[in-house]
């Protein structure tokens, strides 16, 4: 972790299980490719709705035989100074954060409800969007462990 002073604390080193890639990742992430997306543009004090076109191909990128421990954008910081890191999981399992003190030791390991995504943290609370079944998100506030 670095420090305000731009000092770096290593913690120890996270366990790590690997996870391959299935043909249900693979599905997933065509899926994901191919599912409609809606834009909100506001200009000039006029608010557009567009729906953006989905490609019409999409070439399956080769996927590596295991997935890495986290992605891009897995980092969050929380309103009490802990980190979150997004573990990659097996497919269908739950969303999992690692959560890491200012020491960089992991302290704890969040399991979230499925289909919830996290989106932000406040005093004593964490904020997950849930996805239903007619893909509205929801706003929803836990309190933080």
């Amino acid at each position: 972790m670095v420090q305000a002073d731009r000092s770096m604390i290593e913690g120890p080193p996270l366990p790590v299980e690997r996870v391959r890639v299935t043909q249900e990742h693979r599905e997933d992430w065509l899926a994901q490719q191919l599912r409609p997306r809606i834009g909100i543009y506001r200009y000039n004090g006029v608010t557009s709705y567009v729906r953006r076109p989905q490609p019409d191909e999409i070439e399956e990128p080769r996927f590596p035989s295991y997935l890495p421990p986290f992605l891009s954008g897995a980092l969050s910081l929380a309103s009490n100074g802990m980190v979150w890191v997004k573990r990659t999981t097996a497919f269908g399992a739950p969303p999992t954060f690692d959560v890491l003190d200012h020491q960089g030791r992991l302290t704890m390991r969040v399991l979230l409800p499925p289909l919830t995504r996290l989106v932000g943290f406040g005093v004593g609370a964490v904020y997950l969007a849930r996805l239903d079944d007619q893909d509205l998100e929801w706003v929803e506030r836990y309190h933080l462990p």
